[in-house]
């Protein structure tokens, strides 16, 4: 199984229209589980893993019900907030959909403070065997020690600055921190869309050679899942095959088939219990 760990889907023209993208982005458009479909026939790949990209609960159910009967997305991300009144309730509301896996809090920087109040809803995750989905911060050094038994999957290449040149040492060390807890994978997406801000971005593998070498390191293969991050990859001005080909590219180069079966398959399967 080939494998696109980060895809989104939303339709503005739905009641209540949605609030990410806004209407000037060029993404501001209808996308469908048809259109991810396409691109995973075009790329030879077998299943997407859905991310909710709005904040809204609405916008979670409305999704769930979009991929029901898509056996191409076998998987869903959730987007709750922890720190919300009604998070468990919400919680409990999902946790009837058979494709739920994870949920993204999008924890802040300022929220380590505040950690330990909603401790319990993050071991909650633990319990029913939910992961969670956070862009690189430092306040999941202490929710990774705290609860051990939670999978924490950071995503996008914790955007690190490919653009600069070495790496930002803040960035690099969190990356090291953070893949000394082995409760911690990366997405191996968002390279293209979040870690340059050249437009077009570059396809030249080399650009993001040092950003590679680094999660390479540090993390293997066993714990690398690409990911296309489509359409929001669209703001770089490439395409989901452009995305494809430089992940594959930067992959192959060090690690040959072993290491595409693991990035591209068997460690998405693995934690999507697919």
């Amino acid at each position: 199984m080939l494998i696109d760990s980060h895809a989104h889907i939303w339709d503005p023209a739905k009641p209540g229209g949605v609030p990410f993208p806004p209407p000037e982005s060029p993404i501001h458009r209808v996308i469908a589980t048809a259109d991810i479909r396409r691109h995973l026939d075009t790329c030879k790949l077998t299943a997407a893993i859905l991310v909710e990209a709005s904040e809204r609960h609405v916008d979670n159910l409305w999704c769930l019900e979009q991929i029901a009967d898509c056996d191409f997305i076998p998987a869903y991300v959730a987007n709750l907030n922890p720190m919300s009144t009604e998070f468990n309730a919400q919680l409990d509301a999902l946790t009837g959909y058979p494709k739920l896996r994870a949920i993204r809090p999008r924890l802040h920087p300022w929220e380590q403070a505040s950690l330990a109040g909603f401790l319990p809803r993050f071991g909650r995750l633990a319990e029913l065997g939910l992961m969670i989905e956070n862009r690189m911060e430092s306040a999941l050094i202490p929710l990774a020690d705290a609860l051990p038994t939670l999978q924490i999957v950071v995503t996008h290449c914790g955007h690190v600055d490919t653009d600069q040149s070495p790496l930002p040492p803040r960035q690099v060390e969190l990356v090291r921190t953070l893949a000394a807890r082995k409760n911690i994978v990366f997405k191996f997406s968002g390279l293209m869309d979040l870690c340059t801000q050249k437009r077009p971005a570059t396809c030249d593998p080399d650009y993001y050679a040092a950003l590679t070498d680094l999660l390479w390191d540090e993390l293997g293969p066993e714990r690398l899942m690409f990911g296309s991050d489509w359409p929001v990859l669209e703001e770089s001005e490439r395409n989901y095959a452009d995305a494809f080909d430089l992940a594959y590219s930067l992959i192959n180069s060090r690690g040959g088939a072993s290491a595409i079966d693991a990035v591209f398959g068997d460690t998405a399967e693995h934690l999507y219990r697919l």
